[in-house]
């Protein structure tokens, strides 16, 4: 059974929390969402693989490189990490450059509920009670 525009609405939750850097506020909303209404995606490990809501389909296995964009993108949000290693790159600068991006000193300066909001949420959700164990904490403990 497709859905609407053609598609067979599988979603995979990595997706939107790797959004987490764009859309931070969309990506709060979607976490909750995910974790209030589909509650046999959640795991040992997090979040599954893919759901689709159409079909009544949980997938069962967790995919290493769908949660590494999440703890990435999670990161990136939190510290601005990944991007402040990349832009040293010399070679991804001038790339950047021939496209006509242009660097600004202007830093986005995220506001307590912002930083409160994405984050907390998803490092609380890897250790709610009743749900099993995560695998990260808030302060990094396993």
């Amino acid at each position: 059974m497709k859905t609407k525009n053609n598609r067979y609405g599988t979603v995979p939750p990595c997706g939107a929390i790797g959004s987490v850097v764009f859309t931070p506020d969309i990506v709060e909303e979607t976490v909750r969402y995910y974790f209030e209404h589909v509650p046999q995606l959640w795991g040992y490990y997090g979040f599954k693989d893919a759901f689709n809501l159409d079909r009544d389909w949980v997938s069962r296995i967790y995919i290493g490189i769908d949660k590494g964009i999440e703890l990435l993108m999670i990161e990136n949000y939190k510290t601005g990490l990944l991007w402040d290693i990349t832009m040293r790159n010399k070679y991804i600068k001038d790339g950047l450059q021939k496209l006509s991006f242009h660097q600004t000193n202007k830093k986005q300066k995220k506001s307590a509920p912002l930083y409160m909001g994405a984050t907390s949420l998803m490092f609380s959700l890897f250790h709610f009670p009743g749900r099993g164990r995560g695998y990260w904490g808030v302060n990094g403990s396993v």
